[in-house]
């Protein structure tokens, strides 16, 4: 049996959309972060710090489709990409407060994807 320490770290991997268009008054930012199995979601208005969702999934595979379908939905939309895919390790830790709801721990995941870049 293989455990992880408990101060280990998870790959992570976080992209950004954006979505402007003037003439709707639209100024929107949508940003994803892969760690395993776990997805965190932040969007909102460019110059906020949004809002943020986060999903957890039975396995890696299942998080990734997500995201490739949501990434396609929002492009479908109008958004584009502004921040390419960055990989970056996040402390396994940072995740689980994350999905127990921690508003602090997720603003720290994309400060982390953030400061990657």
């Amino acid at each position: 049996m293989i455990t992880k320490a408990p101060d280990a770290d998870t790959l992570a991997v976080g992209w950004e959309l954006e979505l402007i268009d003037p003439k709707r008054n639209h100024r929107k930012f949508y940003r994803l972060v892969v760690a395993g199995s776990t997805v965190v979601t932040n969007y909102g208005r460019i110059g906020q710090s949004g809002s943020f969702r986060v999903a957890q999934f039975d396995s890696v595979t299942e998080a990734r489709d997500k995201v490739v379908d949501t990434t396609r939905a929002k492009e479908l939309k109008g958004y584009t990409g502004s921040i390419e895919p960055v990989r970056f390790t996040v402390p396994d830790q940072l995740i689980t407060h994350c999905v127990r709801g921690d508003s602090l721990a997720r603003a720290e995941l994309i400060n982390q994807f953030l400061n990657a870049c």
